[in-house]
This record gives structure tokens, sequence and C-alpha cells, in this order.
């Protein structure tokens, strides 16, 4: 049989090694409670990041849609311009009416005479009338 002491002996033995196993086992813990802070440590600053680059993006989109807002609104006011104005511009109808009148008196279909022609044409008639009738 096992003296009372030796019997202590061992439970005190078991206890260390226990406590010893406990030990490990916590300080395996606290290793992966580290190495999970500092993933999230990371982690918050990659998000960090992330959300200041999303920041400047938004108000980078934010900048751009005022711009192509005030873009558009310079093109209606122009479109509006162009509008009255076109009210001013000839009608189809009118240029074909100026085309016409264009063609009727164009010299290149229509023969004219210079001044120096005609008083010339008017003198040979003139001597022809003579001629014929004897006076003028």
């Amino acid at each position: 049989m096992v003296q009372p002491e030796e019997q202590l002996q061992i439970i005190l033995q078991e206890l260390v090694r226990r406590a010893n196993s406990h030990t490990q086992r916590l300080s395996a813990i606290d290793e992966k409670i580290k190495s999970l802070q500092l993933k999230i440590d990371s982690l918050e600053d990659a998000k960090s990041r992330v959300e200041k680059n999303l920041d400047k993006k938004i108000e980078k989109l934010a900048e751009e849609a005022n711009s192509i807002k005030e873009e558009l609104f310079k093109m209606s006011e122009r479109i509006s311009r162009l509008e009255e104005q076109s009210k001013k511009f000839a009608k189809k109808r009118e240029l074909e009416e100026l085309a016409e009148f264009l063609d009727i008196i164009s010299p290149l279909k229509h023969e004219f005479v210079t001044w120096g022609e005609l008083k010339r044409e008017l003198d040979k008639i003139k001597e022809e009338f003579k001629i014929k009738y004897g006076r003028i």
C-alpha cells in the first residue's frame, strides 16, 4: 500500500501536471487571441482605408453629377435660345421661293445686254427706221 506521504506526493504531482497542462492551453489560447486581435486590427485598418476610398469616390461622383447637372442646364438654355432663333430662320417654302426668284434673274440662264449693246442696237433700229420711213 502507498503511504500517505507518497499518496500526497502523487496527488501533488498530478495537480502540478494538470496546472502545467492548463497553463500550456492558456498560453496557446492567449497566442490565438493575440493573433486574432492582430487580424481584427488589420481588417479594421483595411476597412477604414476602404471607407476613406469610398468616401472620396462618392464625393468625386457627387461633384461629377453636379457638373453634369450644370452642363445639362446650360445645354437646355442653349437649346431654348436656338429654338427662339430658329423661329427667325427662313422656312423651306420661303427658300424655294427665293431660289425660284434667283433662277428668274440669273444671268446664267438668261441673256442680258450691257448699256453699250443696248445703245448700239437702238441706234441701228433708228437708222433702219430713218432709211425705211425717212425720219425719226
